[in-house]
């Protein structure tokens, strides 16, 4: 008999204290033809930008991670205006 959805054990996040905590200068973001995002952390110092993290997550994933970062700041920007073009 599988578990209903509301009995279901919580994810454990297991947190890795090895991995450095960085400050990130800047923020870059792709995505893929196959619907994957790809997201760049980068440091700037005097003798450049240098990457410290790169990231691949599915657009579902992706799409969670934004719309968490909207809550935690009630940040909700507008959708930019589509210009009509002359036919």
């Amino acid at each position: 008999m599988m578990e209903s959805d509301t009995t279901k054990k919580p994810i454990e996040l297991n947190a890795n204290p090895s991995i450095p905590t960085v400050f990130i200068d800047a923020i870059q973001t792709l995505r893929r033809s196959d619907d994957h995002c790809i997201l760049r952390l980068f440091t700037g110092l005097p003798e450049g930008s240098f990457e410290q993290s790169r990231m691949i997550l599915t657009k579902k994933n992706f799409l969670e991670f934004l719309e968490n970062s909207c809550k935690l700041f009630n940040h909700y920007p507008k959708a930019p205006e589509v210009e009509e073009k002359p036919h």
